[in-house]
């Protein structure tokens, strides 16, 4: 995985190389639908994790006026195996049926009133948080979809973002699409679009493909003039297709069951007569048109009708998107980041090393900068960090003078820089002095360290600027990893060259568990992300796992890279220094 260069370990970008660790969350997106009516105790033993980044367990529905949600007791078998995979869950509500249901369809739209839509999302998204799924995705289609579904999902966002869940939709041009406002997009993390079902058993005179690649080019150019953005635009295949003629009937065919009937089906779209569905070659053409267009990824439905080896369409769609991230590798870097580290002591700061290392790595693969690390901070002087656009320091800052002037001259010159956490600590008398002015009181502006908040907590972040390129597409409070939190001693708001993008929300408080009365903050002002109007840097202080060091197992209980907000953050912040954004 690393190899040494010129004393530099040098972490591969391209994701092939970093394998499975990798492949789990490898964009383009890769979201299968899982029915948790299939026994999903079994099921869940059989999925390829390393080939998904999402799933999307399907469904539960109110069962009532009160809109408390059914929940299939086996979908925590496939939630504990996704998240040891590292692929996110989401519920779904909703569907095709669910929406052809009157008595439910009644049911939605009692709860998407506008009296009763804000405590029917308030009660999804606890329900989302309480068992332990990442986000939400609404599946309301076709005559389930009226006046109040872009309501609904701005009450959703607001809900769900400050917990830092996912919120996405399934939607379909020609079933319910046109009654969906533009204005849902901005609160969507992406759209999964069922370009599928243009032909079926509902219309037996109409036979034909009912998913071709020209229909799914269609489907998404539909939603793009509407104003969904590329990056939020994530392209449906079908595993399944419909009969017609003698092989009629009233339900689709899996793709594994047309397969199993039908030798080398899954070289061609169509066999007997007649099955329509996608073989491998357009299930890859589609593959190829995600990337071609930039679109943010593929979605499945559905993944239990698949098979495994070598006729596996969900291996198709990952051989495609591979090897496009594996060319896209071989591409020159736009911009070369370094980062240094000391990895030492601290088991939360050398877990967040080793775990920032992994996830700056697969950025670089997806973003196409180059990525480095090293520990040597001799190598910390001005020949070489030339070299580069963007330094990184993940969890301490230089001591030796010699490279201080190298950082301080880099600086100056345009250089861009990213802190995390440790790297703004300075206290007077400790191992870290506050004894480099230029650094704590000028370049951060933050002096030195005076307290912290324990044992690390989650807390919602207030975005203080939504103009800034690292924050614009931020949600205006979101819920953080849990980190162990700092407090400095000097006022950042009294500072005119600090530029504060974000803060502690008041709703956080208290903030901490102790045991000590000081290690709670019960109110205050705390800025955690910031940047200085005179250079091109932004510090972050997130940056340490919790560890379970009472038991003494010193098992990672979380990871700052675990929460797709607060990385989109780090990475929007990291394009802007690369790309030489304005100051």
């Amino acid at each position: 995985m690393r190899r040494t260069i010129l004393g530099i370990e040098k972490i591969f970008a391209a994701a092939i190389i970093l394998g499975s660790a990798v492949g789990s969350v490898a964009q383009p997106r890769i979201v299968a639908y899982v029915p948790n009516w299939v026994d999903l105790d079994s099921f869940s033993q059989t999925i390829d994790y390393a080939k998904l980044t999402h799933i999307n367990v399907a469904f539960e529905n109110p069962v009532n006026a009160e809109g408390d949600l059914s929940f299939n007791q086996k979908n925590s078998a496939l939630i504990a195996k996704a998240h040891t995979n590292n692929v996110k869950v989401l519920i779904s509500i909703g569907g095709g049926s669910a929406s052809e249901d009157r008595t439910l369809r009644s049911r939605y739209f009692h709860l998407l009133n506008e009296t009763n839509r804000a405590p029917f999302a308030a009660k999804v998204a606890d329900y989302v948080s309480r068992r332990g799924f990442d986000g939400l995705d609404v599946d309301i289609e076709g005559p389930s979809i009226n006046q109040d579904y872009g309501a609904f999902i701005q009450e959703l966002a607001k809900a769900l973002k400050p917990k830092g869940k996912l919120l996405t939709a399934a939607l379909s041009k020609g079933y319910g699409g046109d009654k969906v406002p533009a204005s849902v997009f901005e609160h969507l993390d992406f759209i999964n679009i069922m370009a599928y079902d243009g032909a079926g058993y509902w219309d037996p005179k109409s036979p034909g493909q009912h998913s071709s690649l020209e229909f799914a080019k269609d489907n998404v150019t539909y939603w793009l003039n509407r104003g969904l953005p590329k990056s939020k635009a994530v392209l449906g295949v079908p595993f399944y297709g419909y009969g017609f003629g003698e092989a009629f009937r009233m339900r689709d065919y899996s793709y594994s069951a047309i397969i199993a009937a039908y030798p080398g089906a899954e070289k061609v779209d169509q066999v007997g007569s007649t099955i329509w569905y996608n073989g491998i070659p357009t299930i890859k053409a589609k593959a190829s048109y995600v990337l071609d267009q930039g679109l943010d990824g593929i979605m499945i439905w559905s993944l239990d009708y698949d098979v495994k080896g070598e006729r596996s369409l969900l291996a198709a769609i990952h051989e495609t998107l591979a090897s496009s991230s594996a060319s896209h590798s071989g591409k020159k870097a736009e911009f070369k980041v370094v980062a240094f580290y000391t990895g030492k002591n601290d088991r939360a700061h050398i877990s967040f090393v080793r775990e920032a290392n992994l996830w700056f790595s697969k950025m670089a693969a997806q973003y196409n900068f180059s990525y480095e690390s090293t520990s040597d901070w001799s190598a910390l002087n001005t020949d070489f960090v030339s070299g580069f656009q963007v330094v990184l320091f993940l969890d301490t800052r230089p001591e030796d003078p010699a490279q201080r002037a190298a950082f301080r001259k880099y600086m100056e010159n345009g250089g861009a820089w990213m802190g995390f956490h440790f790297a703004g600590f300075a206290m007077s008398p400790s191992d870290f002095p506050q004894n480099w002015d230029w650094y704590h009181n000028d370049f951060l502006g933050s002096g030195s360290y005076l307290s912290n908040t324990w044992r690390p907590s989650s807390a919602v972040l207030r975005v203080e600027d939504r103009n800034h390129p690292a924050t614009k597409d931020l949600p205006e409070t979101f819920s953080s990893a849990p980190n162990e939190w700092y407090r400095w001693s000097n006022d950042l708001r009294k500072n005119p060259d600090i530029k504060i993008l974000l803060s502690i929300d008041p709703t956080s408080f208290p903030l901490g568990t102790g045991p000590k009365p000081h290690e709670i903050w019960h109110d205050g002002y705390y800025p955690v992300v910031w940047t200085n109007k005179r250079y091109r840097m932004m510090y972050v202080n997130m940056g340490h796992n919790d560890i379970d060091y009472e038991n003494r197992t010193e098992k990672e209980l979380s990871l700052t890279f675990d929460n797709e907000i607060q990385n989109k953050l780090i990475v929007d912040g990291l394009l802007w220094l690369g790309g030489g954004g304005n100051l």
